[in-house]
């Protein structure tokens, strides 16, 4: 068949794999698969490789070639084309989306998951989660699944974030070096309507991931406190969802609502307010530094301190 292959005359080909098609999954003398031999010659059609492909066993596909320091088929197609979803590499990828779970050497040694999700090509990535869910669920080398680096790129847009979170739904839970979930990353980073269609799109799934603490001893809500733009409708979300979490502690025994008045004139006096009505005890409440919520509103307030002062003090 490879010999086949080499001469370039096609009635050849159909008659080894009419006569014998499991020579599809043989290497020749370099480890190379019919495919990867196929693939030199530009006189092979489309056609061509789908009757190859029809007689090579997914197992076939992740073969390198060049004594197995080579490239795998898939690998090969796409390189030779400059173009990852091009006709060839997607023929490919149908047959053993597995493919994708294997780094690429031309892309850094990453997976091309990350690689499409760093690119910001909603395309790809899209089309990998829905061949290979698979691929949602490796983590890189900090522990990070694709959900928390997808959230922890400020510019990511939601089609990403939605496409690698459908393919693995149950990572709402799953913690990477830092403690953080994948709703601690969303409400650090993003911003804008982003992070809140994706922190109802995570929610929507499972309101557990409210109650998980990082390392630090933050609830997301902490988080959403904390973050350099603040969202008052992520925060009444992560109320609404864990009420529970405005009584939580972080290491340095802030509650939310220290965390919130510590940022000044920027969470607005409602979304305080439904923070202190939620939790009255949090007024009587100190940190690290024994201050309590009033300290951190009128050392760090100025446009909203008259009526944040006063709910806190209606409040004890």
């Amino acid at each position: 068949l490879h010999w086949a292959i080499g001469t370039k005359k096609k009635d050849l080909l159909r008659l080894c794999l009419k006569v014998c098609p499991d020579a599809a999954n043989c290497v020749g003398s370099n480890n190379e698969t019919a495919l990867h031999s196929m693939l030199d010659f530009q006189v092979y059609t489309d056609d061509d490789i789908k009757a190859l492909l029809a007689c090579t066993k997914a197992e076939t596909l992740i073969k390198k070639d060049n004594n197995g320091k080579g490239v795998e088929v898939f690998f090969k197609a796409f390189t030779k084309a400059k173009d990852v979803l091009n006709n060839r590499s997607k023929l490919i990828l149908e047959a053993n989306p597995n493919v994708l779970l294997i780094p690429s050497r031309s892309h850094g040694n990453m997976l091309l998951l990350d690689w499409a999700m760093k690119k910001n090509d909603i395309k790809l990535v899209e089309v990998f989660c829905r061949l290979c869910p698979k691929i949602a669920t490796v983590p890189d080398r900090l522990l990070n699944l694709p959900i928390h680096n997808a959230c922890e790129r400020k510019s990511t847009p939601l089609e990403i974030i939605r496409a690698v979170f459908r393919a693995y739904p149950r990572c709402l839970s799953t913690k990477d070096k830092d403690g953080n979930t994948p709703l601690h990353s969303a409400v650090e980073t993003l911003s804008g309507n982003t992070v809140v269609q994706v922190v109802n799109m995570f929610l929507g799934e499972s309101t557990k991931c409210a109650a998980i603490q990082d390392k630090d001893g933050n609830m997301a809500l902490h988080s959403a406190c904390e973050c350099d733009k603040p969202s008052s409708k992520v925060i009444l979300r992560l109320i609404q969802a864990n009420p529970k979490a405005l009584e939580k502690r972080d290491k340095e025994k802030n509650l939310p609502l220290h965390s919130a008045l510590e940022l000044g004139d920027v969470i607005e006096p409602d979304v305080i307010k439904v923070m202190i009505d939620t939790y009255p005890g949090a007024v009587k409440i100190k940190d690290n530094d024994d201050n309590t919520p009033l300290h951190s509103a009128v050392e760090n307030m100025r446009k909203f301190a008259s009526a944040v002062v006063d709910m806190l003090l209606k409040a004890d």
